[in-house]
């Protein structure tokens, strides 16, 4: 009997020190900063307002109010060089895929 309680005594003072141990454990961890970005994170990207977004398009394409606006832009898709197009994509692929 005199052996079964001296386990007692060891199962208690183990418990005691594993409780202490995860105390000191979570004091530390809570202490520490806590990074939830990652650290290669590019720029933030930068929104333009709707109106500015408008403007620029409109800039760069002229907008479609009448009925020859829509026949010109249609004649000039027909006249646009399919092969000439394809082998500008290929050139421009070609070109990134050297970076």
């Amino acid at each position: 009997m005199k052996n079964l309680s001296n386990q007692k005594g060891i199962t208690q003072i183990l418990t005691i020190l594993i409780i202490v141990a995860g105390l000191v454990v979570g004091v530390y961890l809570v202490g520490q900063a806590t990074n939830l970005f990652p650290k290669a994170a590019g720029p933030k990207p930068q929104y333009i307002p709707v109106n500015k977004a408008i403007e620029q398009i409109t800039g760069l394409v002229p907008p479609i109010s009448t009925k020859e606006d829509l026949l010109n832009r249609l004649q000039d898709l027909e006249n646009t060089n399919l092969d000439e197009l394809n082998r500008g994509i290929n050139e421009n692929n070609s070109d990134a895929a050297a970076f």
